[in-house]
């Protein structure tokens, strides 16, 4: 795409790249494969690609949650972990302190044919 014609003008300018003037020589045994990707396709890889370095260098997460961990986990305030708790989400008691397993709680939330929040 040439950097004036009409599609590049629908490309916002932050994206916009320069036309390809030199393309370095692949080694011997070297193979190149050459891809054309829209700037949605490529924002998807991009952000794939970091999705899986992160989760290869993330720290598993803790056993158990407390009401704020799994309140974080799942994208909602506490209270509606307590609302969840009250409505029958498992949880594990360590003394007088609730505690939940994620996948115990996610596979719950899937159980009640609700989307997870």
């Amino acid at each position: 795409m040439d950097a004036d014609s009409p599609e590049a003008s629908k490309v916002p300018r932050s994206v916009r790249v320069a036309p390809l003037r030199m393309v370095s020589k692949a080694q011997p045994g070297e193979d190149r494969l050459v891809v054309t990707l829209t700037v949605a396709e490529l924002t998807d890889l991009v952000r794939q690609v970091a999705l899986e370095a992160a989760a290869e260098t993330a720290e598993p997460p803790p056993a158990l949650l407390d009401r704020a961990g799994l309140a974080r986990a799942l994208g909602v305030g506490t209270t509606t972990v307590d609302r969840l708790r009250r409505d029958g989400c498992p949880v594990v008691w360590l003394g007088d302190s609730p505690r939940f397993e994620l996948a115990a709680c996610l596979a719950w939330l899937r159980a009640r044919g609700k989307r997870q929040p």
